[in-house]
């Protein structure tokens, strides 16, 4: 039988728990390495340009080092430089079909010419015996400077499900600068009947954070946030 929306919508919003694991700054550095280069030329009149500071870019699986793709299907890569240097963000997607698991897995990498440095990851997801799982939701992927101090903030978010009926999914957004996560955990906003329900967040983190992080998720949180009327 079909659950009611409204009952559904507040059973979430009331059983919303954290299920997601976040690692920042692990002291472990994975290194990769490559061909021996030959020997650098001589320093002409006119050096190359530099890599254009925020600018973000995707990255297709030839382009990711190894060492960042151990474990999962890649979804997709993005790399960007700020302030801190060279940074790159893996987000892939692990399936156990043994036991009904799925699992996003996020890392952002600072990229060294010693290898890779784990800045922050991010793991979530669960066992799932019914229809759904977990997807990415690639509209919220975005580079910005907010608060303008030269180091980017990273936007993704994905989406957890788990029913027979049209219950909606948990949402979570998460944005990342230099190690530092905020989030923002709510429920999918479903439009029956020409009415709108749910799409409410929690915010987290944001007590702390600079100036216009919080209004800046909320943007994107209403530019993901909604599925299709049913």
């Amino acid at each position: 039988m079909r659950m009611p929306v409204v009952a559904a919508l507040l059973g979430m919003l009331a059983g919303c728990q954290k299920q997601e694991r976040h690692q920042r700054n692990q002291p472990v550095t994975v290194v990769y390495t490559t061909a021996s280069a030959a020997p650098e030329p001589a320093p002409s009149a006119s050096p190359a340009p530099e890599v254009p500071l925020l600018e973000l870019s995707t990255v297709g699986p030839a382009g990711v080092p190894g060492a960042a793709l151990a474990v999962g299907k890649l979804h997709t890569a993005l790399r960007w430089r700020d302030g801190a240097g060279d940074n790159l963000l893996v987000m892939a997607k692990l399936d156990i079909p043994s036991d009904a698991s799925e699992f996003v897995r996020i890392d952002h990498f600072r990229e060294t010419p010693a290898g890779l440095t784990l800045v922050r990851s991010v793991r979530d997801g669960g066992q799932c015996l019914d229809d759904g799982g977990v997807d990415y939701r690639d509209q919220a992927i975005g580079l910005t400077d907010v608060d303008a101090d030269g180091i980017g903030e990273i936007t993704f978010a994905y989406r957890l499900i788990c029913t027979t009926d049209v219950s909606p999914g948990e949402v979570k957004l998460l944005l990342l600068e230099n190690g530092d996560k905020y989030i923002l955990r709510g429920i999918e906003r479903l439009t029956e009947d020409g009415q709108k329900l749910g799409g409410q967040f929690t915010p987290d983190g944001f007590g702390a954070a600079p100036a216009g992080f919080l209004e800046h998720a909320h943007v994107v949180w209403e530019r993901i946030i909604d599925r299709e009327p049913i």
